[in-house]
């Protein structure tokens, strides 16, 4: 009789335990992913020490590496270009490489490439909302 009280309340505790430990964890574990200002100062430091060389400072593919590559360095600031592409497509670009942009997984941790990625999200201009005039010549809505 005493053990199964032992086992209810170690497994209450347990349970307790557990919670604690992912109300602590969680700050950090949404930090260290960019959500928040310090994730996108990281993510703009990791950016403008390895990827403005080609990307350009500003992220619209004007960086001094980017002459002569082809197909030419996207341009992160053009309204709606990461419209439509996945986080996890573009973590795995960055951690990979396309074409001859290298692989950052062997330099750069997983939280620092979600930094990045959070960093470029933030360098683009919102797709426009364009929608038809109405007859009148006032925009829809």
């Amino acid at each position: 009789m005493k053990m199964r009280q032992w086992g209810r309340m170690t497994g209450k505790w347990s349970l307790s335990f557990w919670f604690c430990g992912i109300s602590f964890l969680l700050p950090c574990l949404v930090s260290a992913h960019g959500v928040g200002s310090r994730g996108l100062d990281e993510g703009k430091k990791i950016y403008r020490s390895n990827c403005a060389v080609c990307h350009g400072v500003d992220g619209r593919g004007d960086g001094r590496g980017a002459r002569h590559l082809n197909p030419p360095v996207p341009d992160f600031t053009r309204p709606g270009f990461l419209k439509g592409k996945s986080d996890s497509y573009l973590f795995h670009l960055i951690s990979n490489g396309i074409e001859d942009m290298p692989g950052w997984s062997d330099k750069l941790a997983p939280g620092q490439i979600t930094d990045v990625l959070h960093y470029l999200r933030s360098l683009a201009a919102p797709a426009k909302d364009i929608r038809p005039a109405s007859p009148d010549g006032l925009s829809g809505g």
